[in-house]
């Protein structure tokens, strides 16, 4: 689980904006309305602050690089998960990783994450996913074909032959 962090549009011109200076460094445990970066843009200089509590996990703009409206600017970890985990999670989510890169050979020693990041490669849609969110590999590799079918019909069918496909060819891979 992650909080991402991204540059609001203060008006409707607002397109872009440029951090000025952190106020925190990777590591740092923040409190919720903590000032985490000075944003200067054309119309205002303001604070960007944490919408949650946690850790700084991971910056993804620099101290004078101008980003877009929307952009990423950090994501929050929760102070109890482990930081390279919850970047992980996000960079799969988003598509800078794909779960091929980060998947740790055999399908049945996937994590949550990488299930997750599998299903979303596949192209599965969201009631899947959100069905299927608290999986391990080893859940997925267990799910009978009678299952698969009668949770989730059609789509079913495509898991079931999608998760026995992949689990042989993680399987030669070991």
């Amino acid at each position: 689980a992650f909080t991402t962090v991204e540059l609001p549009s203060i008006d409707e011109t607002m397109e872009t904006g440029k951090i000025q200076e952190w106020k925190v460094n990777v590591g740092d445990k923040v409190e919720v309305g903590q000032d985490l970066c000075l944003v200067d843009t054309e119309i205002a200089e303001f604070f960007l602050d944490a919408p949650s509590e946690g850790i700084i996990a991971k910056k993804y703009a620099e101290e004078g690089e101008e980003i877009e409206t929307g952009s990423v600017v950090t994501i929050i970890a929760p102070s109890d998960t482990n930081i390279s985990d919850a970047i992980q999670a996000y960079e799969m989510e988003v598509g800078l990783v794909s779960a091929e890169i980060v998947g740790k050979g055999k399908m049945e020693d996937w994590s949550k994450e990488e299930v997750t990041a599998w299903l979303n490669e596949q192209d599965f849609d969201e009631a899947i996913l959100e069905k299927l969110a608290h999986f391990t590999g080893k859940n997925l590799v267990r799910l009978s074909k009678e299952d698969a079918e009668k949770y989730f019909d059609l789509e079913g069918i495509r898991l079931y032959s999608a998760i026995e496909d992949t689990n042989e060819e993680t399987d030669e891979d070991k």
